[in-house]
C-alpha cells in the first residue's frame, strides 16, 4: 500500500495523528509531499512499518498532489494544507473541499484529534459506487472494532410512509420499495451482504437533503456519540436518485466537523496489508 501526505507545516501533526491512526492497523509505504525542505523523517519513520520518501511540492497544493499521482499511483491521498478563513474563504471558498470532488484518488480529510476509530459513518447514495464505498469502510470497522453505520436519505417519504420507524420497518422486506425507492433496495441488499459476512452493521434511514442528513447522524444525534469517520464517494446522487451531483462531496467535506474519507472508483484497499 502507498499512501501520500501533503500538509503545510502549520498543519503538520494534524496529518501525523492521521498516519499515526492508520499505521496501527495498516502496513505502507509513506511519500511526503513538502513546500519545504529539509524535513525531519525521524518522526515519520518511527511511526510507519514501511519506507518513507519526500517530494518536493512546487505549485498550488492540488497541482502539486494530481502532478505527484501521475508519476505514482497512490491508495490513499492525505491532504492537510492550511485552508483559507474569513472573508477568504467567502470569497475563494475552501482549498480541500474545491480538491476533494477531482482528486486523482481516494481521500482522507484530517481533522480534529483523529486518535481512534469508534463509529464509522458511511453515507450511500444507492448509486453504482455504493457497495464499494460500504466495503471500504467495513474493513477500517473490522480493523479498528468500530461500529459501522450505513445512512441513506430520501425525500418525499410522507408520500409513501407515515413515519420514519414505519420505513425502516419496511427496509426489511417491503416489495414496493422496488418500485419507488430503487436506492433503497441497494442498501438492503448492502446491509444484508455485511451481515453474511460476519460484519456488524446498522442502517439509518432519514427523509432530507443529503448534506442536512450526514451532518447530523455525524455530530451524534439522538444521543450517539459523533463520528470518528464519515464514508463518502466521490460522486453521490442527490435524495431523489436523480443526476449525479459533481460538488456533492465538496459541500459535505466542507460541512461536516469529522475527518472524511472520499472513496473515488478505481480505488482498492483489498490489495493492503493488515499489521
Amino acid at each position: 500500500m502507498h499512501v501520500l501526505v501533503y500538509y503545510d507545516e502549520p498543519q503538520r501533526r494534524l496529518a501525523q495523528k492521521t498516519v499515526e491512526l492508520l499505521a496501527k492497523k495498516f502496513s505502507f509505504d509513506l511519500d511526503l509531499l513538502l513546500t519545504t525542505f529539509p524535513p525531519n523523517l525521524d518522526r515519520w519513520t518511527k511511526i510507519v512499518d514501511g519506507k518513507v520518501m519526500t517530494l518536493r511540492a512546487t505549485g498550488p497544493f492540488s497541482q502539486a498532489i494530481v502532478q505527484a499521482c501521475t508519476v505514482t499511483s497512490y491508495d490513499l491521498v492525505i491532504p492537510a494544507p492550511s485552508d483559507h478563513h474569513g472573508i477568504l474563504r467567502m470569497l475563494l471558498g475552501s482549498r480541500i473541499g474545491r480538491f476533494v470532488g477531482s482528486a486523482p484518488a481516494t481521500v482522507w480529510v484530517p481533522r480534529g484529534k483523529a486518535t481512534q476509530l469508534r463509529r464509522i459513518v458511511v453515507g450511500l447514495s444507492g448509486g453504482p459506487q455504493s457497495e464499494q464505498d460500504a466495503r471500504f469502510a467495513a474493513r477500517l470497522a473490522v480493523a479498528y472494532d468500530a461500529r459501522l453505520e450505513l445512512v441513506h436519505a430520501v425525500s418525499q417519504l410522507s408520500l409513501f410512509y407515515t413515519t420514519v420507524d414505519e420505513f425502516n420497518l419496511a427496509l426489511e422486506g417491503d416489495e414496493k420499495i422496488a418500485a419507488i425507492l430503487p436506492g433503497v433496495v441497494e442498501l438492503r441488499r448492502i446491509r444484508n451482504l455485511l451481515k453474511d459476512e460476519g460484519i456488524v452493521v446498522e442502517v439509518t434511514l432519514r427523509s432530507g437533503a443529503v448534506l442536512d442528513v450526514l451532518t447530523s447522524v455525524c455530530n451524534g444525534e439522538g444521543g450517539k456519540p459523533a463520528a470518528d469517520l464519515l464514508v463518502i464517494g466521490a460522486h453521490a446522487q442527490d435524495a431523489m436518485g436523480g443526476h449525479y451531483l459533481e460538488n456533492l462531496a465538496e459541500q459535505i467535506t466542507e460541512a461536516v466537523d469529522c475527518p472524511t474519507l472520499v472513496v473515488h472508483a478505481h480505488s482498492d484497499w483489498a490489495e493492503w496489508k493488515r499489521i
